[in-house]
């Protein structure tokens, strides 16, 4: 009897302590829904203008809720971005006209690379022909087709540009007043006054503080060229060589070797 008394006490024990946890309120969280300039940025947060308002946005985990976009010059485009157009080309991979758009991006997902027909459609075979077939296209009329082509750029000579899509390089020009955009999740660029969408959430006792689900920032002015790097730090031999170099210069100067 003692035994089944102290299981059912232990039995009601922890059905109270499961009601009492449901019926706990949970914090309430609002949503943050708005669009403003920025103030200020640091490692992972932003510092956000909001309706005459401060909020202390912070980024999104997932990279596929970050997008800064805008535009650019050809001279912003370097080896190794991930590029997208769409253009015509005949048997021989040939170009029909310089592109006149071209866009540097972050891929979000696997379907975002490779070379599809544009407007729909999965025959390729005008693109990858066969050498055979290529060189007897060379006695014929072009046949030129519209592809969407992603890629990563690996090489940039001007306005030529050499764009890798899987095994196949495909040697593209830009017209002379190519428009180049970005839409990208590297924020290396972001300059205070860009303009900001955000989509996020808070706690109301926490005016102020917001966690973003989704972030669009919008360059307020053109991108002429990728940032530069920083300069590298001197190793001590390297440290120890500038020196010496240093002192022998500031001899040369007090003898008139210099």
């Amino acid at each position: 009897m003692r035994n089944c008394l102290a299981l059912m006490l232990c039995v009601f024990l922890a059905l109270s302590g499961t009601l009492a946890a449901q019926n706990r309120k949970q914090p309430e969280v609002e949503t943050l829904r708005g669009s403003g300039k920025i103030k200020d940025m640091g490692r992972g947060m932003l510092l956000v203008d909001i309706e005459g308002k401060d909020w202390l946005i912070q980024l999104p985990r997932d990279t596929n809720g970050i997008h800064f976009v805008g535009a650019a010059d050809v001279g912003f485009l370097k080896r190794g971005m991930m590029v997208r157009f769409v253009g015509a080309f005949d048997q021989r991979q040939r170009l029909q006209a310089p592109l006149r758009q071209i866009e540097v991006f972050t891929p979000r997902k696997k379907e975002d690379l490779g070379i599809k027909r544009d407007g729909g459609g999965t025959d390729l075979s005008n693109l990858f022909s066969s050498d055979q077939e290529k060189r007897d296209a060379a006695n014929k009329p072009p046949e030129f087709v519209r592809y969407q082509v992603a890629g990563r750029l690996t090489g940039v000579n001007g306005n030529k540009l050499l764009v890798q899509v899987g095994r196949v390089g495909l040697r593209v020009e830009l017209d002379e007043k190519a428009q180049v955009s970005f839409d990208v999740s590297d924020l290396r660029g972001v300059r205070k006054g860009d303009s900001v969408q955000v989509s996020a959430r808070y706690y109301p006792k926490q005016q102020g503080k917001a966690a973003a689900q989704s972030v669009t920032i919008t360059a307020q002015e053109p991108i002429t060229s990728a940032r530069p790097r920083s300069p590298k730090k001197k190793t001590g031999d390297q440290k120890k060589t500038s020196a010496d170099g240093d002192k022998k210069r500031e001899a040369g100067d007090k003898d008139g070797t210099n």
